[in-house]
C-alpha cells in the first residue's frame, strides 16, 4: 500500500510503478465502490472518487484528514477504538454503519476492511464501502418470496380466523403491531411460529413487547428503532434485517416487513411478518468473504502471482508481479514460461532451461515446486532475483492451470554475496584471504590426492624484502600502496583459474591448478623481475622493491597441506638466506 498518483484520483502508487499501476489507478478511479486507505493514526492516505462522492467531499479535503470525520460524533471514539484494535490484530472490522455526508445527512453504508503494509512497514486499513442500497439487488428473491405472502396479508387482513389458521402453517411469524398514546407498543397478534423464530411465545409477546426488543443483539437496536420511528412518522411500510438472540442465545438474522392500516388516521396498526434468513445471510456472508478475501489478496499482497494455463501461456498476474518483472500483464501474455527472453538463471549463474522453470515442473508434473532460487533480467533494473514456488491447480483430476507466488530476495541475494566475497577476500588488496586460501588449498590438496598425481597444482610463497623499511621510511599509507600494488601485479600475471591469496603481512600465496614446476617457476621468475625493473608509485615517490619467492607443488605422497605450506615456507627462506630478490624451487622430499 505504499508515489506518484493518477489523474483525478489521490491514490498512493510507488515510486517505480510501471504501466501496470497507472492501470490499477484507472481501475479504482472508475471503481463503483469506495475504496480508501487509512493510516495506523487513522488519517485518510488515500481514497477513490466513488469514496469522496459517497461522502461529497473532494478527495483533497479527505486526504490527512482522520476517517472519523464522516463517523457521527457519538461514535468517533469507538470507532476510532476498533480501528486501531483492528490493526492490531483485534476483532474484524466490517459490517453496516451509520455514517455522516458532508451535507449533515446520516445514512447507512455496508463497510469491510482488509490489513494491509505500508513502504515504512506499519500496518494499514484498506476499506470498501457501499451504500446499503446496493443490498436490494441480493434481496430482489427473498422479496419475490415474500410477495405472495404480503398479497395473502393484504387480502385477509379482515379475515381474522382465517389469518390465523394460514399463520400457524406457514414459516416465520405473523403479527399486528399497534402503537399506542406516549410511543409505546404492543403486539395485538403473533402468529405461533414465533416461538421456533425467537423461543418466545405468543402469549409472552402479547403480555409484553419489549421481550422481543431484548432478544435483538445490541449493536443493531438502534438502526432498527430508527426504522420504527421513521415509519411511523410518515406512515408507511417499514421494512430491515436485523440479527437476534435467542432465549437459549441461538444466534439468528430475521427480516422483519409490515405495512400500515390506512383506514385509520392516525395509522396506528402495522400487520406484518418476521421471516429467518440466518442462512441466506450465511451465504452471502461466505461468498462475499470468499470473493472479497480472493480480490484483496490477489490485488494488495506484496507477493507476484501469476497464473498460467495447461499450455503455460500467462493468463493473469497481480500487480506486485507486473511491479516486480517490470512487465505489464499485456507484456506478459504474449512471453510463454520458456520464451527466451526471460533468460532465467540459476543462482551460481548458470542458465535455467525452459523445462526447469518451476511452474512448467509443476504442470508437467502435476506436484508442488517450492522456493526455487532464479535470476531473471528486468527492464531498467537489469538482473532481479526471485524466490519461486509453483502450484498445479486441478479439476476433476486434470491439471488445468497452474500459479506461481513469488518475491523479490535481490537485496538478500546481494547481500548473502557481499557478506561471502567480506569473509573471503583481504579488504587491504582485494586478494583472497588467508581463510579463503585455506579452503581452496584444501581442495587442491584433494584433488592430487584423489587423481594419483594426474592433477598437478604448484604453489608460490611470495615475501616482500625488507618490508619493514617502507613502512619505517615512508609511513604505513605507503606500505599498504606497495601492497595493494604488488596484489595487483600478481593479478594480472595469473590466469583466472589462478588463486592470488595475502597470507599475513607482508606475505603472499598463489595457487596454480594444472601448473607443474617448470610453469611455477617461470611466473615466480616474471614477478620477481618485473617488481625489480618497475619501481612502484606512491604519492609522487618512487619505491623500489623485491621479492623473494619459493616454488613447491602438492606432491600425491604429501600427508597434509601443512607439509605442503612448510615446504614452500622452507623454499622461501632459502631464497631470502641467498640474498633475497631470489626465486627458489623446493628439492623432492627424500
Amino acid at each position: 500500500m505504499q508515489g506518484p498518483t493518477v489523474p483525478t484520483i489521490s491514490w498512493p502508487v510507488a515510486a517505480e510503478a510501471e504501466p501496470a499501476a497507472e492501470v490499477s489507478a484507472l481501475v479504482l478511479a472508475h471503481a463503483p465502490m469506495g475504496i480508501a486507505v487509512i493510516d495506523a493514526d487513522g488519517l485518510y492516505r488515500g481514497v477513490n472518487p466513488a469514496h469522496c462522492a459517497l461522502y461529497g467531499y473532494g478527495a483533497d479535503e479527505l486526504l490527512g484528514q482522520p476517517f472519523t470525520a464522516i463517523v457521527p460524533a457519538e461514535h468517533r471514539a469507538a470507532a476510532l477504538a476498533r480501528h486501531h484494535d483492528f490493526l492490531a490484530g483485534g476483532a474484524p472490522m466490517g459490517g453496516e454503519f451509520e455514517v455522516l455526508h458532508r451535507d449533515g445527512r446520516r445514512f447507512d453504508v455496508l463497510m469491510r476492511s482488509v490489513a494491509v503494509t505500508g513502504a515504512d512497514g506499519r500496518p494499514m486499513r484498506l476499506a470498501y464501502v457501499q451504500d446499503i442500497t446496493q443490498r436490494l439487488q441480493a434481496e430482489r428473491a427473498v422479496r419475490a418470496q415474500q410477495q405472495v405472502l404480503q398479497s395473502a396479508l393484504d387480502a385477509l387482513r379482515d379475515g381474522e380466523a382465517l389469518l390465523r389458521d394460514m399463520a400457524a402453517s406457514i414459516p416465520g411469524a405473523m403479527f399486528r403491531l399497534q402503537h399506542l398514546d406516549g410511543g409505546r407498543w404492543r403486539f395485538t397478534y403473533v402468529s405461533p411460529g414465533i416461538q421456533a423464530l425467537c423461543g418466545l411465545t405468543p402469549e409472552q409477546l402479547c403480555a409484553d413487547v419489549r421481550l422481543l426488543r431484548q432478544c435483538i443483539e445490541r449493536d443493531d437496536r438502534p438502526a432498527h428503532d430508527a426504522v420504527i420511528r421513521m415509519a411511523v412518522q410518515a406512515g408507511c411500510a417499514f421494512e430491515q434485517e436485523y440479527r437476534i438472540r435467542t432465549a437459549d442465545g441461538t444466534p439468528k438474522w430475521v427480516h422483519a416487513r409490515a405495512v400500515p392500516d390506512r383506514g385509520a388516521q392516525p395509522v396506528s396498526v402495522w400487520t406484518g411478518m418476521l421471516q429467518d434468513v440466518s442462512q441466506r445471510k450465511h451465504m452471502e456472508a461466505v461468498l462475499r468473504s470468499s470473493e472479497e478475501r480472493y480480490r484483496t489478496l490477489f490485488e494488495t499482497v506484496a507477493q507476484g502471482v501469476v497464473y498460467q494455463d495447461a499450455q503455460g501461456r500467462i493468463t493473469s498476474a497481480n500487480p506486485a508481479a507486473q511491479r516486480i518483472l517490470g512487465r505489464t500483464l499485456a507484456q506478459m501474455q504474449v512471453q510463454h514460461s520458456d520464451d527466451p527472453g526471460w533468460q532465467a538463471q540459476r543462482e551460481d549463474g548458470s542458465p535455467l532451461p525452459a523445462d526447469q522453470h518451476p511452474a512448467i515442473v509443476a504442470l508437467r508434473t502435476g506436484t508442488p515446486v517450492t522456493e526455487v532460487v532464479m535470476g531473471v533480467p528486468v527492464p531498467g533494473r537489469g538482473l532481479v532475483w526471485l524466490l519461486v514456488s509453483a502450484t498445479p491447480v486441478r479439476r476433476h483430476g486434470v491439471v488445468e492451470e497452474v500459479y506461481a507466488s513469488f518475491e523479490d530476495i535481490t537485496e538478500r541475494v546481494l547481500l548473502s554475496r557481499e557478506l561471502h566475497r567480506q569473509a573471503s577476500t583481504d579488504d587491504l588488496t582485494g586478494v583472497a584471504n588467508r581463510r579463503s586460501l585455506m579452503q581452496c588449498l584444501a581442495l587442491e590438496f584433494d584433488r592430487v590426492k584423489r587423481s594419483a598425481g594426474s592433477h598437478r597444482c604448484a604453489v608460490l610463497a611470495v615475501d616482500l624484502d625488507l618490508f619493514k623499511l617502507v613502512n619505517d621510511n615512508h609511513g604505513h599509507a605507503a606500505g599498504d600502496a606497495v601492497l595493494q600494488q604488488v596484489a595487483a601485479l600478481m593479478r594480472r600475471l595469473t590466469r583466472q583459474h589462478d588463486l592470488v591469496a595475502r597470507s599475513g603481512g607482508e606475505e603472499f600465496m598463489l595457487l596454480l591448478p594444472e601448473a607443474g614446476a617448470d610453469d611455477a617457476l617461470a611466473l615466480a621468475e616474471r614477478l620477481r623481475a618485473g617488481l625489480r625493473a618497475q619501481p612502484l608509485q606512491h604519492q609522487g615517490l618512487q619505491l623500489s622493491v623485491t621479492v623473494s619467492v619459493g616454488v613447491s607443488a602438492i606432491l600425491p605422497g604429501d600427508a597434509s597441506v601443512d607439509v605442503v605450506l612448510a615446504r614452500a615456507d622452507g623454499a622461501l627462506y632459502a631464497a631470502k638466506a641467498a640474498g633475497r630478490d631470489r626465486v627458489c624451487l623446493a628439492p623432492l622430499p627424500g
